[in-house]
């Protein structure tokens, strides 16, 4: 059976792709108005339904009346013209692709859609009205494009990931389950080479995993992408959640001994290490 037909036969079965699951140290720190759930494991969590209706967000039903009337071509360059007209969001997108400083986009976008500041890479950090209503176009775009090539309201994805997650995940076989906790945003790609490309960058072995995941979780797509993110090529998918069910790919071996492996992660290893390889994927 392959990759794509058991994420197929997950979707059929009623796998839940719209919720996130947001995990938090200490239950008083989730909002108020969720509910907190302890795991099997002990872990507490409460599930944030990223991309449903908040009503303290811009209202985008005027916008997105005007983006369902228009042809494709002049759909996709939307997110241009609102960069453009939004200067901070073309500055965050500008950081997240060209500066590998990845902590304004997501912090914003961690405000916006309500996700949790333990799973964020930003502290202290603000969201003005208008670059809200910014974002909210952005992502308005994105879903209107998805709504027309996905129409069942899901997509899969690739994501290959460094050598901590190699050491994590190296005994599994491809198709097996697997959680994967990450920042509220995300760079996945809709290109399995590129993945498989990423997860062999480290020289301590890699891993590809896939997910077949909510439309709605879905930030930008490289088809109607910021103009920044075309010289590079890869396929990106901005994801928003910091909790990812997912299922293996492949496993890229390490280059090195097991010897040498384990002296390299110990000289690579930093306070971030809870995260799955993050910057790799």
């Amino acid at each position: 059976m392959g990759l794509r037909t058991i994420l197929e036969l997950k979707k059929i079965l009623g796998f839940d792709l719209t919720k996130a699951k947001e995990y938090i140290s200490d239950p008083s720190k989730a909002p108020e108005e969720v509910k907190v759930e302890q795991g099997p494991r002990g872990g507490y969590y409460y599930e944030t339904g990223v991309g449903d209706t908040d009503t303290g967000r811009p209202d985008m039903s005027e916008f997105k009346q005007k983006l369902s009337n228009m042809d494709d071509t002049t759909l996709k360059s939307q997110i241009g013209i609102i960069e453009d007209e939004y200067p901070k969001v073309r500055d965050g997108f500008k950081n997240w692709y060209s500066n590998n400083s990845m902590g304004v986009l997501d912090g914003q976008l961690s405000i916006l859609f309500g996700m949790s500041k333990e799973s964020s890479r930003a502290g202290q950090i603000e969201l003005d009205s208008k670059t809200a209503e910014g974002y909210m176009k952005v992502y308005s775009v994105t879903q209107e494009y998805l709504k027309r090539i996905e129409p069942d309201g899901t997509i899969i994805m690739h994501r290959g990931l460094g050598s901590m997650s190699y050491t994590k995940f190296k005994h599994l076989e491809p198709g097996e389950d697997i959680n994967i906790e990450q920042y509220n945003v995300s760079s996945w790609t809709n290109d399995y080479d590129m993945a498989l490309e990423f997860a062999s960058l480290s020289e301590s072995g890699g891993v590809v995993i896939e997910t077949f995941i909510s439309t709605k979780r879905v930030f930008v797509h490289p088809d109607c992408s910021p103009a920044i993110s075309d010289r590079f090529g890869e396929g990106e998918i901005m994801l928003m959640g910091s909790n990812i069910e997912a299922t293996m790919g492949e496993t890229v071996p390490p280059k090195y001994s097991e010897e040498e492996e384990e002296e390299e992660e110990e000289e690579d290893d930093d306070d971030e290490s809870w995260k799955d390889d993050d910057d790799d994927w």
